[in-house]
This record gives C-alpha cells, structure tokens and sequence, in this order.
C-alpha cells in the first residue's frame, strides 16, 4: 500500500482518517461490528492500492461508501420539544420615559 494522503481527510464514526491506511482501518472496524459486506470489501481495494490510480480510484470509492452508508449522519429526534418562552416582566427595564412620563428621544 502506497502512503496517501486524504485530503479533505475522511471522518468515519466520528474518527478522522487522513490516510488509507487509517480508512482502511476504520472502515474494517465498522465492517466488523455491523456485519457490513461491503466494507469489509473497500477494505481490501484500500489496503491493495499500489499505485497512485488505485489509490485515486480506492479514494473514490471510500468517499462513496460514506456518502452512501449514511454512518456520520446524526439521527434527528422523532419530536421537537420546545421550551416555554419566559414570561417577561410587566416593568420596563431601563429608562424609557422622562419625569413627565413622555419616551426619551435620543
């Protein structure tokens, strides 16, 4: 395997990758715990790449296969709770009215 680097680098799980070598890492560990077939096979195409067009085309095929998997993307809750909006004082804050009670122009 040739040494390249990723550049943006590849974040999988929430781990960065900044070269194949760590992708292919990652991408085996991932591969493990979910039982993921393809996976384990951009594995092996990362850690076969030994030249510079394997590397491009395994690159090509790491970046796909994170996009496609959808395994950095945060699940949104099923509701939006929403907080209460405090109630406001009925008191105005600050000066906003001269002794006479008439509003300060500025």
């Amino acid at each position: 395997m040739i040494v390249i680097d990723l550049s943006p680098a590849v974040v999988i799980c929430g781990r960065r990758a900044l070269t194949l070598k760590e992708a292919a890492y990652l991408v085996r560990q991932y591969a493990i715990e979910h039982d993921d077939l393809a996976g384990w096979r951009l594995t092996r195409l990362l850690r076969n790449a030994d030249t510079y067009r394997d590397a491009v085309v395994a690159e090509w095929a790491l970046r796909t296969w994170v996009d496609q998997s959808g395994i950095n993307r945060i699940p949104l809750p099923n509701r939006i709770h929403l907080l209460p909006v405090p109630e406001r004082d009925s008191a105005p804050s600050g000066n906003t009215a001269d002794e006479t009670g008439a509003p300060l122009t500025f």
